[in-house]
């Protein structure tokens, strides 16, 4: 992952930053570097930012509940999941979109990265009419007021997918802003290559998911200077929801640019105390931790809450939870870690949900049961886990 967490926008030799709303300090190198530059847009099609949405010209009840029964459903806590490298602090950042509200008008989202100076972030609503026909698209979170109007955040429209499944191609536009002017603005098409699967964890276990891949070139201009980079996406096969779940623009500054979203949860209506019943022993991703810290974050909620409602529905159940790290930091510093995380999620489920704490106990395992290599952040984020163990 080279992206950082911030909206993106280009500085100095164009390199790119992506997430959430404000950026870090420059690197040396771009210190100095002038203000950000608005640009005109490509075509005549502009986004803006806009404090409501507009209500919506058809019936959404059932475009609604088709999309909370996607194969990654849209719906109120769904979490997504994308990490990337530090190589100047040896760290993993991990950045997480939650979904808070789908209703008829729009789709209601957080987008949060934590670091070792604490947690920036900032909130995003997605208008359900360019859910439905947008073909531009805006990683970004954070802006005031915080709806970009005729862009998706993290899925293509229902209008741009149907294009590439039935046409092959669709028109595909990134954009980007800042302070309220536009300063990236790519425009280009998306071709279908072909259709495969990739591996991402899903709740508690690696899934395949099916994919359409598309590519294509986009040209225009970003802090006032031309730009021109290839893009390629992988897009959940289903048209319920089709959710972007890899993208990358590899021309992109020195590094490229890429949002690749590893983990995903969701709350499962109960499938995660049958999996528990029948299995006794299962991972859970949905729970996640400040970097370095036992400090639970809030996209944690969703997950801990069906916990405990597994828990009280089974008050006979004893269950032990256990903490995993990967192997960044020495073994010493992680194995404590992993104990505090395991021992904060015990304190969170006895004081926020009432579980009795003599059903409960918490182990530390460091990173001595990796699940995955610890070379790559993907690798890392696997290993970086909950377990619980049903006794």
């Amino acid at each position: 992952m080279t992206s950082a967490p911030a909206r993106w926008y280009f500085v100095g030799a164009l390199a790119l930053v992506v997430g959430c709303r404000q950026a870090p300090a420059a690197a040396p190198a771009e210190r100095g570097t002038p203000a950000p530059q608005a640009v005109a847009a490509v075509s005549s099609e502009k986004p803006f930012l806009a404090a409501n949405c507009p209500p919506p010209e058809t019936a959404t009840d059932q475009e609604i509940t088709a999309q909370s029964n996607a194969l990654i459903p849209l719906k109120p806590g769904l979490t997504l999941s994308t990490t990337w490298h530090r190589a100047t602090e040896g760290d993993d950042v991990e950045c997480l979109t939650q979904i808070h509200e789908v209703d008829g008008n729009a789709i209601a989202a957080t987008a949060n990265c934590s670091m070792a100076s604490g947690t920036q972030g900032g909130s995003r609503r997605t208008c359900r009419a360019d859910i439905r026909a947008a073909h531009m698209y805006y990683t970004g979170a954070g802006d005031n007021p915080d709806i970009l109007r005729g862009t998706t955040m993290f899925s293509l429209s229902t209008q741009a997918f149907g294009e590439l499944k039935s046409k092959g191609s669709t028109r595909h536009r990134f954009v980007s802003i800042a302070d309220g002017s536009i300063i990236g603005d790519l425009d280009g098409v998306l071709e279908r290559e072909s259709t495969g699967t990739l591996s991402t964890i899903v709740n508690d276990r690696m899934l395949e998911l099916p994919v359409v891949r598309a590519s294509g070139r986009l040209r225009g201009a970003a802090m006032g200077k031309p730009v021109e980079t290839r893009v390629a996406a992988s897009i959940v096969d289903d048209g319920r929801f089709p959710l972007v779940l890899d993208y990358a623009m590899p021309d992109v500054g020195s590094a490229g640019f890429s949002v690749r979203y590893t983990k995903i949860s969701f709350p499962t209506d109960g499938k995660l105390e049958q999996r528990l019943a029948s299995e006794q022993r299962i991972d859970v991703y949905g729970i996640y931790f400040d970097v370095n810290s036992d400090r639970l974050r809030t996209e944690s909620d969703p997950v801990l809450r069906e916990l405990a409602d597994a828990l009280q529905g089974n008050p006979q159940w004893q269950v032990t939870i256990q903490g995993h790290t990967d192997s960044i930091g020495s073994a010493d510093a992680n194995m404590e870690l992993s104990r505090r995380r395991s021992e904060a999620v015990r304190g969170a489920l006895v004081e926020r949900y009432g579980v009795a704490a003599s059903r409960l106990s918490a182990r530390g395992y460091g990173a001595t049961v990796p699940k995955d290599t610890n070379e790559t952040p993907e690798g890392r984020a696997r290993n970086r886990r909950v377990e619980l163990v049903r006794r």
